[in-house]
Parts: structure tokens; C-alpha cells; sequence
């Protein structure tokens, strides 16, 4: 037994643990960190744009044996600790309960192996998923949720942005000389054209670093020779070469890789995509990709988009104008209309009017269609939006599951693992309405029976998309927006309680 095991130090019952993964697939998991430098830019690189991209892996994975533990507070921990409480604040109940046990959560590891193998895809390729994090957010923040998407049958792709929306970032030299941190960038939460200029920059650095991601990413599955700057080593201190086993095995066929995200997340993967099917630089916004990038080539009018929880301020910026007036690639002819258009909220997202209105404009179609073209009807139709009852923001994060004592008595936050486990199965439903391969529903994944409707006539967990299929707290959002609501933005909003659900995104503003 290892000295380090919390049986030694922490009695195991203490430490705060993500449940495991419930699909067919083991879960295999890894840090990436590349020079920037050896990658095609999507763009010209903005102001204090980073030296590499960092980002986390969650996998099938193939093989067995000893791996060493993936912590969840990654390395090194003091100084991402103490980035959390600063985050935090003094007066945070979340900060207070962390800080009484620091040590703990040093111990707190994601159930996935390190470093193994990619499993040998039942078809030609595995699908692929990129997932953008909100504010406080970072790539393991997010791990029950991914790492559940992985054990289903998808690579999901979590980059660590360093545009200062991460407590702490680490970008690592990529001549070997000594790393830089990025600390987090407090903004103000009112809408002013200081913090629109503040956002617009964060999400240039944010739309960047996605396209120079999507580069890697072909980069691996071409088999390119890639120096990967974190060592991520295995049991023994010995280097683990995991990339070449992705050689040939991602899809990234045009159309093909889904766009998700939390928060700010979902509002930077909306950027991304509108700014990639329809940008330029007559459309101007905060990122403007060259038109032979190879983003811009994988994003079409098939795109699958699943937003949680989306923040819809940055979109509201005056910058953006032109996007928050186009509609989602989906909705144009030939689309794949709103089956490929998923956003969930949380409860508390729900009851923010101003941010509520302002989603629903984005996620609408533009254009009115009559009733007898059934084709351009589905074309047009709009998303899947729902929401779980007594759900908080933080919700959607590992935080609910970590600390659910202080999401149910702050928040009225419940069942945070059953939370995620609904976001997970619409965003897999979604997927296999959009073609995708994943593994199928069972009934261990849902509470419904697998009945005459289910899996023998209209497929798949079809309940979790239905307005009527009987999950319960799981209800659907109204699409309907007046001209009354679209003038009810956030920039519209006065400080009332709804106020009160900031735009911290992963933990939220939970004071005592």
C-alpha cells in the first residue's frame, strides 16, 4: 500500500469522490500540453494568446494493470488550492469547507486509468466531443460528466483555457525553460463596455485556442510526430506514449465533432461555431478564423451543439451584434434543424429572466415557416431545452457531487449525481438522433422501463427529449420569446434577486 493512500493519511470515507463511470467502456485519461508553435493557427494570435495548449483526455480504453491515480486538484496542488480559496473568498461557504480540509481533496481522484491505451473502435473511428469549461472552471472540473460521455463511447476533448478564466492556469515553455502562471481575471457582473471588452478578449483567446486544438487534434490522427510538454508519467516515473494509439481512430469527418460546454463554455462553442460557418472579416466579433482553417472545414450545418447552463452575456457583447442575430448553423436550409441543438439549464438559470431571454433568442430559428412544408419545418424547429428541478448552477460541475452537503443546504440543490446523470443522457440521445454511434440506453442508466415505446419503436432513451416522456423533475423550457422578452436582456436587467445568480459559473456565488 502506498504511503500517499488516504487509508494512511485520510480515513477513505473523508474524501470527497466522483462515482464511477456507468458505461461499457473502462475509461482511460491524460493531460496534453502542445507548443502552439507546431500547429496551424486557426487565425493570427491574439494579444497574450499562450504558448501551448493544454487540454485532458477521456477515452475507451483498452488494456489493464496498475496506472497511477489522476488526482483531481491538479499538480501542483498547493498552488491550485490556494487558487480555489482565493477564488472562493473569504465569506464563500464553499471556501470555508475547503479550507477546513485541504488535504482531503489533495486525495480526491477522477475513476479513470492514466495513460491507457485508446480502445480499438467498433467501427471505423470513435466519435469525438469538445467540451469548453466555464468561469472557475479547468479540465478536470468536469470529470464526472465527461468521463460518464467516455464510458459510452466518445472521446471527449476538455481544453483548459488561459485567457484568465480558470483560478489558475500553468503554461509550460516549450523550450524547457520555466512555466508561467495565468491567474484568474475578476470582472465586474454589469454589462458596461469595460467588462464587453474584457470578455470579448477572453473569448478571443478562447475561440483560438479551440482552433488550434481542432489542428492537434488532426495532427494526432494523421499519426504527426507530436512532443507532448507534460510528462504525464505512469507507475515507476516511466513516459507513457498514449497519443499514437489515437493514430486513425477519431472522426473527424466534416460535420462530425460536437461542440459542448458550461456557462461561458457554452457561449465560447457558440462563438466558435457561428464565427466558423459564417465569419470573416466583414462580419467582424472576437474571433474571426481564417477561412482555410481546418475548423472552419469541420463545422457545417450538421454540428451537434449541447449547451449547459449557457451565459449568454458574452454573445450580447456589441462586438458580437452580427452572430447574436444570425441563427445556429443547424437552422439553415439542408440542416439538421433543432434535433441537433440541445441546451439544458439549471434551475437557477431557468429563473434568470434576462439570461433566459437572451438564450432562447440564440438558440431560435430566424425564420418562419408554414405548417404544410414539413421538410423545412424540421429544418426550422427549435431546440431541445429543458431543465431538472432543484438544480443549482454549480450542478453541472463536479462540485454538486463533491459537495453535496452545501449545494442541498445553500442551494436547494438534490441529487446531484442523478442531475448528471440526466444531462448525460440527453446529450447521448442527441447524438444518436444525429447519427452518432454510442452505446446504447439500458435500464440501469434510467429510471423508465424499456416499453413498447422505447428502444423497439422509437429508439434509443427517447424519453430523456421527450416533453412527455415521464422523467421525473425533468421539464421543458418554453421556446416562445415576445418582443417584450428580447428587450428583457441582461443588459436590460436590474439588480433583483434573480441578479443574485452570477456569472461565477462553476461555483457559483455561494455566500453564508
Amino acid at each position: 500500500m502506498s504511503w500517499f493512500s488516504p487509508s494512511r493519511l485520510v480515513p477513505s470515507r473523508l474524501v470527497p469522490s466522483l462515482p464511477p463511470y456507468s458505461g461499457p467502456y473502462p475509461v482511460g485519461s491524460c493531460d496534453v500540453e502542445l507548443s502552439a508553435a507546431d500547429l496551424p493557427s486557426p487565425g493570427s494570435p491574439p494579444p497574450n494568446a499562450p504558448a501551448t495548449i493544454a487540454f485532458r483526455l477521456f477515452y475507451p480504453a483498452a488494456g489493464s494493470g496498475p496506472s497511477r491515480p489522476i488526482r483531481w486538484l491538479p499538480s501542483p496542488q498547493k498552488a491550485h488550492f490556494a487558487a480555489y480559496a482565493r477564488f472562493l473568498g473569504a465569506g464563500s461557504l464553499l471556501s470555508t469547507a475547503v479550507s477546513l480540509a485541504p488535504n482531503v481533496l489533495y486525495y480526491t481522484t477522477i475513476p479513470a486509468r492514466r495513460n491507457a491505451p485508446l480502445l480499438h473502435p467498433p467501427g471505423p473511428a470513435w466519435p469525438v466531443l469538445v467540451f469548453s469549461h466555464g468561469l472557475a472552471g479547468s479540465r478536470n472540473a468536469y470529470s464526472a460528466l465527461l468521463g460518464e460521455l467516455a464510458s459510452h463511447g466518445i472521446i471527449v476533448v476538455a481544453p483548459e483555457h488561459r485567457d484568465g478564466s480558470a483560478p489558475m492556469a500553468f503554461v509550460r515553455a516549450p523550450d524547457g525553460g520555466a512555466s508561467t502562471s495565468v491567474s484568474y481575471q475578476i470582472h465586474p457582473h454589469k454589462p458596461t463596455a469595460e467588462v464587453y471588452a474584457a470578455r470579448d478578449a477572453q473569448v478571443r483567446i478562447r475561440g483560438w485556442e479551440i482552433g488550434v486544438l481542432y489542428a492537434a487534434l488532426e495532427k494526432i490522427g494523421e499519426g504527426a510526430e507530436m512532443r507532448n510538454l507534460d510528462p504525464n508519467l505512469g507507475v515507476g516515473g516511466v513516459e507513457e506514449d498514449v497519443l499514437g494509439s489515437f493514430v486513425g481512430r477519431l472522426d473527424l469527418r466534416p460535420g462530425r465533432v460536437a461542440w459542448a460546454g458550461h456557462s461561458f463554455g457554452a457561449a465560447t462553442v457558440v462563438t466558435v461555431v457561428k464565427s466558423a460557418y459564417y465569419g470573416g472579416e466583414e462580419m467582424g466579433g472576437p474571433f474571426i478564423p481564417a477561412r482555410d482553417a481546418g475548423i472552419v472545414r469541420q463545422i457545417t450545418k450538421s454540428s451537434v451543439l449541447a449547451l449547459l447552463d449557457m451565459w449568454a452575456l458574452p454573445l450580447t457583447s456589441p462586438s458580437a451584434e452580427q452572430f447574436f442575430e444570425k441563427q445556429l448553423p443547424a437552422y439553415e436550409p439542408g440542416g439538421a434543424g433543432g434535433k441537433a441543438v440541445l441546451s439544458v439549464l439549471s434551475e437557477a438559470f431557468w429563473r434568470w429572466h434576462g439570461n433566459l431571454n437572451d438564450t432562447k433568442v440564440v438558440l431560435a430559428p430566424r425564420t418562419a415557416v408554414s405548417d404544410d412544408d414539413e421538410k423545412v419545418e424540421q429544418e426550422r424547429r427549435g431546440p431541445y431545452i429543458f431543465y431538472p428541478e432543484a438544480s443549482a448552477h454549480l450542478s453541472q460541475s463536479d462540485f454538486g457531487i463533491l459537495f453535496p452537503w452545501i449545494t442541498g443546504r445553500v442551494l436547494k440543490a438534490t441529487e446531484p449525481e442523478r442531475y448528471l446523470r440526466l444531462n448525460v443522457r440527453a446529450i447521448l440521445q442527441v447524438l444518436r438522433e444525429n447519427g452518432t454511434v454510442v452505446a446504447g440506453y439500458s435500464p440501469l442508466e434510467g429510471e423508465e422501463p424499456l416499453d413498447g415505446g422505447g428502444e423497439g419503436k422509437k429508439g434509443g432513451d427517447w424519453r430523456i427529449l421527450n416533453p412527455e416522456g415521464g422523467v421525473r423533475g425533468w421539464l421543458p423550457v418554453d421556446m416562445e420569446v415576445t418582443s417584450e422578452d428580447r428587450r428583457m436582456s441582461i443588459g436590460e436587467e436590474t439588480g433583483g434577486r434573480n441578479d443574485e445568480v452570477r456569472e461565477t459559473e462553476v461555483l457559483g456565488d455561494v455566500k453564508l
